[in-house]
């Protein structure tokens, strides 16, 4: 725990900032926290990284304060919304390390279900880990029960994967959309990182730009869209969100979920897209795309 600490406190001149700062929070990301309890909790105590900058050389009294998040590392925008009687959830596709864009397809949105997603942003490492260990019980938990899961069950079983690991969490952020087979009623939902769920009735967001997306949606939801208005609505605010973050962007996909099919949305980045809502049917999915 003395190197971690070491490294948070660790102080730097302005000049060649940058290169000393990135290298600093690489060597803190490759620090092995994981296998001591006690370090896992000083660690999540200190889970935001601070580097003091003295500005212009003067003393620490007008400095100013860099934070970092491993949460922000790879970048991620997730965001779902309710519709009438029907859900939507929609993603980036940007990884990259931080200001650095490595690919523009990541996948962060999972199919868990016919009616059930699983949105993971976060540490692109512990996304995939987490999505493959949900897969793995949920097959279990259909051979055992012999029946499809429901929404809230799911997110008790992603909320008690993540509480197991609270000493040494995954660094993921999930949210759940889907539809109840029974009720028809669209259920969303969001989880922090030691699985704290949180149930709406409008719309959770979650990633690097949540003041962004939380905005947006604000702005443009409003209750009981239909699908086709529910898709455009999404769209608009997961776009002109992510153009306001530096770490999340480069396209996006977004799903609309009914009791009746499902669609699957490519989109663009930009501002204004636009969409006929109409597109090729396959596998039960319709897939449509935004264009400038």
């Amino acid at each position: 725990m003395k190197a971690i600490n070491k490294h948070l406190d660790h102080r730097i001149d302005v000049d060649g900032g940058l290169e000393k700062i990135m290298n600093l929070a690489e060597r803190v990301h490759k620090l092995e926290f994981r296998n001591s309890e006690d370090n896992c909790v000083n660690f999540w105590q200190q889970h935001i990284q601070k580097v003091v900058i003295p500005s212009n050389g003067s003393s620490e009294k007008n400095s100013r304060i860099l934070e970092k998040s491993i949460m922000s590392y790879n970048g991620a925008a997730i965001v779902a919304m309710k519709g009438k009687d029907c859900v939507a959830i929609a993603s980036d596709c940007r990884f990259g390390i931080q200001a650095q864009t490595v690919a523009t397809n990541f996948q962060k949105i999972f199919e868990m279900g016919p009616y059930l997603y699983l949105g993971l942003p976060g540490l692109a490492t512990d996304v995939q880990t987490v999505a493959q260990r949900l897969k793995f019980r949920l097959n279990l938990y259909e051979l055992r029960e012999n029946r499809r899961i429901k929404p809230k069950t799911f997110l008790s079983m992603v909320s008690n994967l993540l509480y197991e690991r609270r000493f040494g969490p995954y660094f993921v952020e999930p949210v759940i959309a889907g539809i109840e087979s029974k009720s028809n009623e669209p259920f969303i939902a969001a989880l922090d990182l030691i699985g704290c769920p949180m149930i709406t009735e409008d719309f959770v967001v979650s990633g690097t730009c949540t003041e962004q997306l939380y905005g947006m949606c604000e702005s443009l939801w409003v209750p009981d869209l239909e699908a086709e208005d529910l898709f455009q609505t999404i769209s608009q605010a997961l776009l002109n969100a992510v153009d306001r973050d530096a770490v999340s962007g480069w396209g996006a996909v977004v799903y609309i979920i009914t009791y009746i099919q499902k669609f699957r949305c490519g989109a663009v980045n930009t501002a204004s897209p636009k969409s006929d809502f109409t597109g090729t049917e396959h596998d039960n999915a319709i897939e449509y795309g935004l264009y400038e």
